[in-house]
C-alpha cells in the first residue's frame, strides 16, 4: 500500500519535500490526507463540494495506486461498511 501511495502523491506532482518529512505517528494516514486535499482542490470546482471532509472517494492518477483500489476494492467497501 505505501508503494501505492507514493506513486500516487509523485502522480498528483505533490512535492516530496511536504511528504517526506511527516511525523512518524500515523505517517500514512497523513500521506493519505495529502492525496485527498489534492482531490479536493479538483472537486470543489467540478462537484461543487464545499469541505475537504466530504471528500469520499479519489480518482487514481498512477498507475500502482488504480492497480491496488482495483485488487483491494471489495475489502476496502466492506471495511466502511458500504
Amino acid at each position: 500500500m505505501t508503494k501505492a501511495v507514493h506513486a500516487e502523491l509523485r502522480a498528483r506532482g505533490i512535492p516530496e519535500s511536504k511528504w517526506k518529512n511527516l511525523p512518524k505517528k500515523n505517517l500514512l494516514r497523513a500521506k493519505v490526507h495529502l492525496i485527498r486535499a489534492d482531490e479536493f482542490k479538483e472537486l470543489r470546482v467540478t462537484r461543487d463540494i464545499k469541505k475537504e471532509e466530504l471528500v469520499t472517494d479519489i480518482e487514481p492518477k498512477s498507475a500502482l495506486m488504480k492497480a491496488f483500489l482495483d485488487e483491494k476494492q471489495d475489502e476496502l467497501l466492506a471495511a466502511v461498511g458500504k
